[in-house]
């Protein structure tokens, strides 16, 4: 080792050259059937081909605008509703070549973002979020849109907002109003009249908002060949619902499936593309090169499983060499059985309410040396305590939020995942070159008389590792 001299920068004149990125938005349609859908059962897909350039996908943006328009006989004395604090309307969010070499497949998109949004998210960039308006009632079609700007599905719930259906998913009321998120976007119908019932949302979605994914990855990637984005729509039910006008605060009074399809029109993707010629033409040699541009990249595996009423529910799943190189982390929370509705996003476990106990293990070594304690007995919140090290200026800044929005993190990397800036290209993780065993064994909550255990419908998304290859022969994900 050798000593150094620092030069402070008032001393320091020497001369650098720097190359930087300059990105501009390419609006990219859908192949085929326009760009209108009319969303009632769950299946419609939309797909978007990307050219080859060079572009920035976390830079990127999914717009469409959705609703429905009252026409005076369906909706015009009822209070439609839409879920926020999920990327709701889609169930599948896929990234493949036309061959089928896939970078990215993710099933139940809605639950992840669900689950990860709040936590992964840091509460100065959240405050900073788009705070479109809703439409609410009147003459508003799709031909006149919101002029009250965008939303992306996660936003706090800022007094100012003309939303009265402010409240949780249980109609009770938010814990820190201004910091915690919106939970409902709504019609405020306030009585039987034509447009009362009406519900229009302008949305700019950044696909960074996908974590821990390709889509979240701040670089420059020339894929080779056209890639396809495909998307999924969830039915109309998982994210929509109507009450009665009487109520317009409470989304437990009488929730119903609308009576009509949920309307997207004006899809379109912006995608960042990269202007540096320079930039293009070094990634363009890479890849022609003898052994082309590898890049690390994250990976979203999907668990689902729903189990009867027990006292006790657990659940085993095994990951190996086909799942990626490592194993970075695991998230996981049980929801509400009834996934539609009011209830379409309920994770809550305040006290216990779903789950008073649990462990977890790796290759049956136990994670915790004792069962976690969710019940907050006592005050000791022993499930926010073990979290508390992940929460660092997040989204959850309180044992009651967190509850309300809860998870279970067993991360396996070395850098906090959740508080600091990951670098992508550091390998981190559980080697899956050896099948790794993940278990979760709860003990669930009794309420009422006699004793009534919960079904619940157990979501584990898998965080790993994959090594993507581009060369002259095409793409490679391994």
């Amino acid at each position: 080792m050798t000593d150094s001299t620092i030069i402070p920068p008032q001393l320091n004149y020497s001369r650098s050259g720097i190359v930087c990125p300059n990105y501009q938005f390419t609006t990219l349609l859908t192949v085929s059937g326009g760009n209108s859908f009319q969303i009632s059962a769950a299946g419609t897909e939309v797909l978007i081909e990307l050219p080859v350039r060079a572009m920035n996908l976390s830079r990127s943006h999914l717009y469409f605008q959705i609703g429905i328009v009252d026409t005076g006989a369906t909706y015009n004395n009822l209070q439609l509703w839409m879920n926020s604090g999920a990327f709701a309307p889609f169930r599948q969010m896929q990234l493949y070549t036309r061959s089928n070499t896939f970078v990215s497949d993710i099933y139940e998109l809605q639950n992840y973002t669900n689950m990860v949004w709040l936590p992964q998210t840091k509460l100065q960039d959240f405050l900073t979020f788009d705070q479109g308006l809703n439409c609410g009632a009147g003459s508003n079609t799709f031909a006149t849109p919101n002029k009250n700007g965008f939303i992306q599905y996660l936003q706090p719930s800022y007094l100012n907002l003309p939303n009265l259906a402010n409240h949780r998913t249980d109609n009770s009321l938010p814990q820190l109003t201004g910091y915690e998120n919106l939970h409902f976007y709504a019609s405020n119908a306030v009585g039987n009249q034509n447009g009362q019932g009406t519900l229009i949302l302008n949305v700019m979605f950044p696909l960074k908002l996908i974590y821990d994914s390709i889509f979240s990855i701040d670089k420059d990637i020339l894929f080779n060949e056209i890639m396809v984005l495909r998307l999924v729509f969830n039915g109309s039910n998982r994210f929509s619902f109507t009450t009665t006008a009487g109520d317009l605060t409470n989304p437990t009074a009488n929730p119903a499936v609308p009576g009509g399809n949920i309307s997207v029109q004006n899809l379109k993707l912006y995608l960042a593309v990269e202007q540096n010629l320079a930039i293009e033409n070094e990634l363009r040699a890479k890849i022609a090169s003898p052994e082309g541009m590898s890049m690390l990249i994250p990976y979203i595996y999907t668990t689902k499983l729903g189990l009867p009423a027990s006292s006790s529910q657990s659940l085993t799943i095994r990951y190996n060499r086909g799942h990626g190189l490592r194993l970075k982390k695991l998230f996981y929370a049980p929801y509400n059985t009834t996934e539609q509705l009011n209830t379409s996003f309920d994770h809550s476990n305040i006290n216990g309410s779903k789950i008073s106990s649990f462990y977890t293990q790796i290759d049956s070594t136990r994670l915790q040396q004792y069962n976690v304690d969710c019940t907050n007995a006592g005050g000791q919140s022993q499930d926010y305590l073990e979290m508390k090290k992940y929460l660092l200026h997040s989204c959850l800044p309180t044992d009651n939020l967190y509850q309300y929005n809860w998870f279970w993190l067993d991360s396996f990397e070395e850098q906090n995942p959740l508080s600091d800036d990951i670098e992508e290209n550091t390998i981190c993780g559980l080697d899956l070159s050896t099948e790794r065993q993940y278990e979760v064994i709860a003990t669930t909550q009794a309420s009422g008389v006699p004793p009534a255990y919960p079904a619940l419908n157990h979501y584990v998304f898998a965080i790993t590792q994959k090594m993507m290859t581009i060369n002259s022969n095409g793409i490679i994900v391994s």
